[in-house]
C-alpha cells in the first residue's frame, strides 16, 4: 500500500513538470542567455598573484659562508622589478596575444602595458 502511494506520488510529481515545464525552461533558457552575453561582452580581466616563500638562513654565519649578502626585502625588490619589466610584460602580450581585437591592436605597446 505503502509503495502505491510513493509510485503515485511521484507520478503526480512527474505529471506536474511535465504541465509547467515552461517554468523550468524559459528561465533557463533566460539565464544560459544572459550567461553567455555577459561572457561575450564584458572586459577582459587577467590577474595573477603569487606568494613567494623566503625562508632566512638556518646554518649560522660563522659555521658557513652566507651565499646572499643581501637582505630580504632587496631580494623581493628584485624579482618584482624583473617580473614587472617592459621586456618581460612585452613577452606575456606577444606570448598570449592579450590584445588581438582589431581596436585594441591599433594602441602603442606604452598604452598596452
Amino acid at each position: 500500500m505503502e509503495e502505491k502511494k510513493e509510485i503515485a506520488l511521484i507520478g503526480h510529481y512527474f505529471q506536474l513538470v511535465l504541465r509547467k515545464r515552461w517554468f523550468v525552461i524559459v528561465p533557463f533558457c533566460l539565464a544560459m542567455a544572459i550567461g553567455f552575453g555577459l561572457f561575450t561582452w564584458a572586459p577582459k580581466t587577467y590577474e595573477a598573484m603569487t606568494l613567494i616563500l623566503v625562508e632566512p638562513q638556518a646554518v649560522p654565519g660563522d659555521v658557513v659562508k652566507p651565499i646572499v649578502s643581501r637582505d630580504i626585502s632587496s631580494r623581493i625588490s628584485t624579482i618584482t622589478q624583473q617580473i614587472t619589466s617592459r621586456s618581460n610584460l612585452e613577452m606575456i602580450i606577444g606570448q598570449f596575444q592579450l590584445f588581438k581585437k582589431p581596436e585594441e591592436q591599433k594602441l602603442f605597446m606604452e598604452d598596452k602595458l
